[in-house]
């Protein structure tokens, strides 16, 4: 895993725990592939995550990451906020890495055809709430009172198939953008990419009564690359994919 996929500011003292991860699909293997997941702690204020979809385009983990390291301090609440935020950053993207592009022909089309693609969830810490949006199959969770809330996907069965992805070359489909707001009173937060999150709903719909001892249990693999890992190891049932996972607990 490259160290840039944890993009972190200066964590200040709070009540709340913060654990992550982010590993490749291919950690510990001989020839291991980039991890295009980022992670952004900004505690106690901001946390987040992109998953870049490398399938579809160039420079996707770049992408991601240039959508973290540019969030606002402020929540963003509607469509309209999020476009007024996200067209600058696809400008500055370009005049960033265009010229990165130059040196090869065949490299600096598929920039400008394909573009660069990724999926977002963030969650921003006011006084008494959280103010959370989603673009794409990335989720947030809010775990209290034995009952579990979920954005953009209830049902792991939702977690199938293709999903909006932001695409610097593309104006976004407002249908991939989802907001809201939650209480954060003893409310525990977790914020995945897609496989896990689909692992995530998985044993909330097959065992809820047993989601709080699930919970443990995965916040004690985020201890650290390795252990993360082993527990994607144990878990067969996890698809293939970079894993990226964030847990916020009172």
């Amino acid at each position: 895993m490259e160290v840039s996929n944890i993009l972190t500011l200066p964590i200040q003292k709070t009540t709340s725990v913060t654990k992550f991860q982010t590993i490749s699909k291919t950690h510990n293997s001989p020839s291991p592939l980039p991890n295009e997941d980022r992670i952004w702690v900004n505690h106690p204020h901001v946390w987040a995550l992109a998953d870049g979809a490398g399938g579809t385009g160039i420079l996707c983990g770049e992408w991601a990451e240039f959508l973290l390291k540019n969030l606002p301090n402020a929540p963003i609440h509607f469509f309209e906020e999020f476009i007024t935020w996200l067209e600058p950053q696809t400008e500055a993207f370009v005049q960033q890495f265009e010229p990165l592009m130059q040196q090869d022909v065949f490299q600096l089309k598929r920039f400008y055809q394909e573009g660069s693609a990724s999926t977002l969830v963030a969650v921003w810490q006011t006084e008494n709430e959280f103010h959370w949006l989603t673009f794409g199959d990335s989720h947030v969770f809010f775990y209290t009172n034995n009952h579990l809330e979920s954005h953009p996907f209830q049902k792991s069965e939702e977690l199938s198939g293709g999903t909006h992805l932001l695409n610097w070359s593309i104006f976004p489909n407002e249908l991939g953008f989802r907001s809201g707001t939650i209480p954060q009173d003893k409310v525990v937060c977790l914020l995945a990419t897609d496989a896990i999150s689909k692992h995530i709903l998985e044993h909330y719909q097959n065992n809820p009564k047993g989601f709080k001892a699930f919970l443990k249990t995965i916040s004690k693999a985020l201890k650290s690359e390795e252990t993360f890992w082993q527990y994607i190891k144990n878990n067969p049932d996890i698809e293939d994919d970079d894993y990226s996972l964030i847990i916020l607990q009172p």
